[in-house]
């Protein structure tokens, strides 16, 4: 069932391929404050943000095979 839900979405492989560097503009509070988090909950900053990427290319994924290119930017999916 997964493995149907990954080639509908196309977000199989998207874990393989080498590591590379991710660079962006971040607020220093922001940054300290989920570093802090992070580690309290002893988690990886940079495993959280993967999950936070792939979630994000799930969820839009899912918005436009359910509602189709059109309607998915009017309709917003918890």
């Amino acid at each position: 069932m997964l493995s149907e839900i990954e080639e509908i979405l196309s977000i199989n492989c998207l874990f393989e391929g080498e590591m590379t560097h991710l660079s962006f503009d971040c607020p220093k509070n922001l940054r300290q404050a989920f570093k802090q988090e992070c580690k309290a909950n002893s988690v990886s900053v940079c495993k959280m943000l993967q999950n936070y990427q792939l979630t994000y290319i799930v969820v839009s994924r899912l918005k436009k095979h359910a509602y189709g290119n059109t309607l998915s930017k009017l309709v917003d999916v918890p």
